[in-house]
């Protein structure tokens, strides 16, 4: 959901930059390119950043398998039992 709001972001701000090119008045059409602007900054920022979310691969009754998780996150936790399989 985060992705997709910052892709949104991201997106929306290029025709809302047109709309202010087109409908504001002289004195207000640099408010309008200001905030596209900052939209596609926005949405830059947060798409770097949501970017990689932890994100659940398999889960049973026992065990959870996780993709994108950092080292700094992976050292806090037990390693996998020895004879035990990764799902893929």
């Amino acid at each position: 959901m985060l992705r997709i709001a910052a892709a949104i972001l991201l997106l929306g701000g290029i025709p809302e930059m047109i709309f202010a090119g087109t409908y504001l008045p002289e004195a207000h059409m640099g408010y309008g390119y200001s905030a596209g602007i900052l939209a596609l900054l926005a949405g830059l920022v947060c798409l770097i950043m949501f970017g990689t979310v932890l994100q659940p691969t398999f889960i049973d009754q026992t065990y959870g398998y996780f993709a994108n998780a950092s080292p700094a996150f992976l050292q806090f936790l037990p390693s996998t039992p020895p004879g035990m399989m990764r799902p893929r």
